[in-house]
């Protein structure tokens, strides 16, 4: 606190003070400083080839030669849980200690202890397996050259769901999937979208959802059909056939859309409004996800890492 503050003293007819007023120096007013994206590296020599958080701390990434890193205070520092020698695609963790990491020769390592140690899991085959997803203990799914497979065992078997594969899997936690080749689930079966791909996807409710590949489309029957936006509203500009890169939501009104620069909705994408230009993109973002606000959150543009907010 300042001292030897002003004082006001007021006078009656008689020159004698008859009361004090001790008036505060006005504190200055602080603007608040926009989030930013910030570049995290993980303490590896080897490739970083996808990342996965479970909250704004804690999270794993994988690589090259068997590389696992794990960190639990947002990136300020890693710790090495390497496992194996193949190189590593695949990552997914459904809480703190269950995880599944995949990748070259067909190998899916399984934890139930955060990747303090793992286990290996049969695949059924060596083809390189470049994406793997559960929405629980038991219900996974992972893709490779040769097809796509599922478990409702936790990796121990595996049951190839169609022939075609690579790419990347969006498993919804009601059970709902989408490929990235443009093909969702249904009724257990894969059936093609047409006119459909993305690199990334998103929903903010279970009706309405974002994907992305360059252009920028939108669902809202819950995936069924998607069509693709010509147009983004903006508070002061209408943006014709917008270039997206990663779109996520921390609610169904509140989410964050990033490309040429950073928009923010407050409305479930209806409308968006520009919180800061974006100087490290390009246009490959395969994972961006936000926790708690749209002001923290954790994107991956292969190979690198970067984190918003702290």
């Amino acid at each position: 606190m300042p001292t030897n503050l002003p004082v006001i003293v007021v006078y009656s007819s008689t020159p004698k003070p008859i009361t004090s007023t001790t008036i505060p120096t006005p504190v200055p007013t602080k603007t608040p400083i926009p989030a930013e994206w910030v570049e995290i590296k993980t303490g590896t020599t080897e490739t970083i080839n996808s990342i996965w958080f479970i909250d704004f701390n804690t999270g794993w990434a994988v690589g090259t030669k068997g590389t696992i890193r794990h960190t639990t205070n947002a990136g300020a520092t890693w710790k090495a849980q390497n496992k194996g020698t193949n190189d590593l695609w695949g990552v997914c963790f459904i809480d703190a200690n269950n995880g599944w990491v995949a990748g070259g020769n067909g190998v899916i390592f399984k934890t139930t202890d955060g990747g303090s140690s793992w286990t290996l899991l049969d695949s059924g085959g060596t083809g390189t397996i470049m994406d793997i997803k559960f929405i629980n203990q038991n219900d996974g799914i992972f893709t490779n050259g040769g097809g796509i497979y599922h478990t409702n065992d936790g990796g121990q078997t595996w049951v190839k769901k169609s022939d075609y594969g690579g790419g990347s899997i969006f498993y919804r936690n009601d059970g709902k999937a989408w490929h990235s080749s443009g093909y969702k689930l249904v009724g257990g079966a894969w059936q093609q979208i047409p006119d459909f791909g993305f690199d990334g996807i998103t929903f903010a409710d279970n009706q309405k959802g974002y994907a992305w590949r360059g252009n920028f489309s939108k669902t809202t029957d819950g995936g069924n059909t998607w069509t693709i936006l010509d147009k983004i509203v903006t508070d002061d500009e209408i943006i014709r056939n917008p270039s997206v890169d990663g779109v996520a939501f921390v609610n169904p009104s509140e989410g964050r859309m990033i490309g040429y620069s950073d928009y923010v909705t407050k409305n479930g994408g209806d409308t968006w409004t520009k919180v800061s230009d974006n100087t490290y993109r390009s246009s490959y973002i395969t994972y961006f996800t936000l926790f708690n606000d749209v002001n923290h959150g954790w994107t991956f543009n292969s190979p690198t890492i970067y984190r918003l907010g702290y």
